[in-house]
């Protein structure tokens, strides 16, 4: 009778404890779960060669039209700000690529994010990087969405003070995506990057990782 008493007890708490994890789940953000789902993936799957994390221009980017650049793994956040890049390597720990691409701060400044503030969370995601052994670390600058216009003074701001800070570095590699200025290089929204866009952007990513 005990032995059933404890059973079923055991059972009311495993019951218990599925319900809670449940609602706690559903309670999450989009781009949370999106984290707990990239770490799930890390865990089971094969280390990536090729780490590229950011926010949408990094969750729309076509890899698969990628030559150079070894098992890539797309670690996007549709909306998502640099905190969310920060997260999942921050619980995650465990993707040591070699090569690892970041496009982060734009949504970060026109959410109303200080410039300075915007850095400071790059630099921070520039170190995990780094302690994850990370051996190139390609920093895409914001890129000067038509749309954003009136952010495109903060972006340019945030664009030099990356330059200023890492340039000099051999372990980073600056990548100008603030050179595409033709609307053409963008969707109708104004926001995102077109198939020309993504083209420009594939044959530099491709360029350094041949050179990594």
């Amino acid at each position: 009778m005990n032995q059933n008493k404890v059973f079923f007890a055991w059972i009311i708490f495993i019951l218990s404890s599925v319900a809670f994890l449940s609602v706690f789940y559903f309670l999450l953000s989009v781009n949370t779960k999106l984290t707990l789902s990239y770490v799930i993936d890390d865990l089971i799957g094969d280390e990536p060669s090729t780490l590229m994390i950011g926010s949408s221009t990094i969750a729309r980017f076509p890899f698969q039209q990628l030559n150079n650049c070894k098992n890539p793994k797309i670690r996007g956040f549709s909306n998502g700000l640099t905190n969310d890049a920060i997260r999942y390597l921050t619980w995650g720990s465990i993707n040591k690529s070699k090569t690892a691409f970041i496009y982060v701060g734009e949504n970060d400044i026109a959410r109303g994010a200080s410039v300075s503030k915007a850095f400071q969370d790059l630099e921070e995601l520039v170190e995990l990087l780094v302690e994850n052994k990370t051996v190139k670390i390609g920093i895409f600058l914001i890129k000067n969405s038509p749309r954003r216009w009136e952010y495109h003074e903060l972006f340019q701001q945030y664009n030099r003070m990356v330059k200023q800070k890492f340039t000099s570095r051999s372990d980073i590699v600056i990548v100008n995506l603030n050179l595409l200025e033709d609307p053409r290089f963008f969707i109708n929204d104004g926001v995102h990057l077109s198939r020309l866009g993504y083209t420009k952007l594939i044959s530099w990513v491709d360029q350094i990782c041949e050179e990594s």
